[in-house]
Order: C-alpha cells, then structure tokens, then sequence
C-alpha cells in the first residue's frame, strides 16, 4: 500500500527512485541517454530549461546514478544545505510519468509526478524556483495518505525534512496497525509542518 519508501529516504538525504517512464502504447521505457559518450560529464550536459524537462532531467540523473546532475538541478540553497548527502541511488523496478508544469507565478512552478513500483503507487508535486540560472527544485511534496494534503519536503531546509521524515515514517506504521491496535496506541500529533 506504501509506494514511498524511496520518498521517505529522500527525506534524510538519500534519493532512490524508479528508472522507467511510460510511453504512449503504456510500455516501460529506461530513461536517460545511453548513446551518450562516458566521456561526457554532466558539466559538459545543457541543463534543461522548462520546469517539465528539469524534474525529468533530475529523475533520469538519480536513475544514472549522476549525483553531479542531480546537485545542478537542485536550488542553490538546497545544494549548499545537502552538500555530501548521496542523492543519485537508482532502482530500475519503476516506471514514473511526469505532468505538464503549473506555473504559479513568474518565479514558481510545480510539477506532477506518478509513479509504480512493486511495493505501490505514489502520487507527488515537485516544487520549483526560477533562479538567474534557470529553473530549479526545491522541494518535493508527496500524497503519502489517501484523502489528505501532500506533505512537503523542503530540501533547503535538511532538519524540517528530517522531522517530517520520522513523523512520516511513524504515521504509516500506526496506520499499518490493525483497528484494534491502534485503538489502544496514543495518537500521534500532526507533523511538525505540514505544507
């Protein structure tokens, strides 16, 4: 029931996310360039430069394993605030379809985002700010429970992320308990912020 594992990692610094997109016959399809010369870095690589192609682009370089793309496609405060954290672990066993961007104003964008993979689905609003040097992301908002607002990861604020992280993280282990069980457990507060 929860396909958010991967997620929930991302949270505390460590992204894992499917490698796969599907294509319009519904297919998986492996994402990436892989005509692309071993030579060529991702410093040599154009960044992408609408907010749609940006996810895609920081979706393909977690799947490659390129943390160096993955750092360039991030804010510059969320680089600065996750320098040395691990953020391209790759797991080929999803497929994930990205949204058309929503622009929100001339500086602000979200994209959605869905996923599959074999523990679920996942459902989730990447957050983008326009910087001098284009558009980049922020943050991601993931829907971790049916019929509630998204939970929102700021990745240029690591403690709040590791707050959310564990209330996230405990939350799904209390609604994992059976009727009974959870009747008997104290319930847990709301998370410590929750936008």
């Amino acid at each position: 029931m929860y396909g958010r594992g991967w997620i929930i990692a991302m949270a505390v610094g460590v992204f894992a996310v499917g490698c796969g997109k599907t294509n319009e016959s519904g297919d998986a399809v492996k994402l990436g360039n892989p005509g692309a010369s071993t030579a060529e870095t991702s410093q040599d690589v154009a960044l992408p430069s609408e907010p749609r192609e940006v996810v895609i682009g920081f979706l393909d370089a977690m799947c490659e394993g390129d943390g160096d793309m993955v750092m360039r496609l991030l804010t510059t405060k969320a680089r600065t605030n996750t320098a040395g954290a691990n953020l391209a672990v790759a797991s080929d066993t999803a497929k994930y379809e990205v949204s058309e961007a929503q622009l929100l104003d001339d500086s602000v964008a979200h994209v959605e985002c869905r996923w599959s993979d074999l523990d679920g689905d996942m459902r989730a609003i990447w957050a983008l700010r326009k910087e001098p040097e284009g558009w980049r992301i922020g943050g991601v908002a993931p829907f971790f429970f049916e019929g509630e607002d998204p939970v929102l990861f700021d990745f240029e604020n690591p403690e709040e992320m590791k707050q959310k992280q564990l209330w996230v993280r405990d939350e799904m282990q209390r609604r994992a308990q059976p009727q009974e069980v959870q009747a008997q457990l104290p319930a847990n507060s709301e998370p410590p912020i929750r936008r």
